[in-house]
């Protein structure tokens, strides 16, 4: 209610006693109060909804919410076998193994040409 009279305006309409109340917003109408109705009559609603291709459109519709959903790749698989093996419990503290990169190619020796230009 802080924020009613930033929304309202003071056009109203009323349709009758028993009837809504409308008022404009700077959002649109709004619609609030009664409405009369009969008891004895019967309400019928029907809504019809035509689509070309069910299946295309179902199809669309789980993409849409899978999205972002997918099996995990190898290099997770494989991180994740790694974590297990890797952290272990000594007694009072979990020990972690550095994550090395196996049969990695040394880089050579360079010293004797970084003395040569100093």
């Amino acid at each position: 209610m802080d924020f009613y009279h930033k929304f309202a305006t003071n056009e109203t309409s009323k349709s009758g006693e028993n009837g809504p109340h409308a008022m404009e917003s700077s959002l649109g109408w709004i619609l609030s109060g009664p409405i009369a109705t009969n008891a004895d009559e019967g309400v019928v609603m029907f809504s019809e909804i035509e689509t070309d291709n069910d299946d295309e459109t179902l199809e669309k519709f789980w993409k849409q919410d899978s999205m972002g959903i997918q099996e995990p790749s190898n290099e997770v698989h494989g991180t994740n076998s790694f974590l297990k093996d890797s952290i272990h419990y000594d007694g009072s503290r979990y020990v972690v193994e550095l994550p090395w990169i196996n049969n990695m190619k040394m880089l050579p020796d360079n010293f004797e040409l970084a003395w040569t230009r100093l």
